[in-house]
C-alpha cells in the first residue's frame, strides 16, 4: 500500500470509527475462517484460536525448542504417570472404622496390580536411586517446572539443570529393561498366592 493509500485509509478510519472497527473485525474473522478451512478436521475457529494461545508445559517447550527428543518427552511422561500413581496410593483417604476393626485389608488391592504397574514402579525406584541429584530432576519431570526456575531454586546454571534432566531421562529405558527382566507374570502369580 502506497503512502497516499495509507493516508486515505487513516482519514476514512478517523471519519468513520464504527465502520472501521466493524471492518477490522470482519477482516480478523476472515483470517480465522481461512485458517479454519485449512485445518477444519482439527476443530472450530474458536477452538483453533484458543489452542493458539495455550501455553504448553515446560518439558513440551523444551521439546519444541529442540532440547529434548520425542523419546525423552515420552519417557518424562511415563515417569510422571508413575510418580502420580505412587502419590495417589500414599494419599490420605477417608477413614472407615469398620475396616480398621475387622482388619478388612488383606492385600487384595496389591493382588490386583498389573504386571506393567509393578514393573513401572520397580523401574522408577531404580531410576530415582541412580539420579545424582533427584530433587531438581523430579521438580522438572514430576512438577513440570522450567529448567531456569529449577536452576535458580537449586543454585545451578541453566545448562547444568538441563544436563541433569537429559541424563536422567536417558536412564529411564535401561531401568525399564531391568524391571522387565526381573519380574514376569509367574512372579506376580506367586505373590498373589502368598497374599491369598
Amino acid at each position: 500500500m502506497g503512502l497516499q493509500a495509507t493516508a486515505r485509509t487513516d482519514w476514512w478510519s478517523r471519519a468513520h470509527p464504527a465502520l472501521a472497527a466493524d471492518e477490522a473485525a470482519l477482516a480478523a474473522e476472515a483470517v480465522l475462517v481461512d485458517h479454519w478451512r485449512k485445518h477444519e478436521a482439527h476443530g472450530t475457529p474458536e477452538t483453533l484460536l484458543k489452542a493458539g494461545r495455550v501455553q504448553q508445559g515446560a518439558l513440551a517447550r523444551l521439546f519444541m525448542n529442540g532440547h529434548l527428543s520425542i523419546d525423552q518427552l515420552a519417557w518424562a511422561q511415563e515417569i510422571r504417570v508413575v510418580v502420580e500413581r505412587i502419590g495417589r496410593d500414599v494419599a490420605i483417604g477417608s477413614l472407615s472404622l469398620e475396616t480398621r476393626v475387622d482388619n478388612g485389608f488383606s492385600g487384595h488391592r496389591l493382588a490386583e496390580e498389573s504386571l506393567g504397574r509393578v514393573r513401572a514402579e520397580m523401574a522408577y525406584t531404580r531410576w530415582r536411586g541412580q539420579l545424582r541429584k533427584p530433587a531438581p530432576v523430579l521438580a522438572m519431570v514430576a512438577e513440570d517446572r522450567a529448567c531456569r526456575a529449577v536452576a535458580q531454586a537449586f543454585r545451578m546454571r541453566d545448562a547444568a539443570a538441563r544436563a541433569l534432566l537429559l541424563d536422567a531421562l536417558d536412564l529411564w529405558p535401561d531401568c525399564c529393561g531391568w524391571a522387565r527382566d526381573r519380574v514376569d507374570e509367574d512372579d506376580l502369580v506367586a505373590v498373589r498366592r502368598r497374599l491369598a
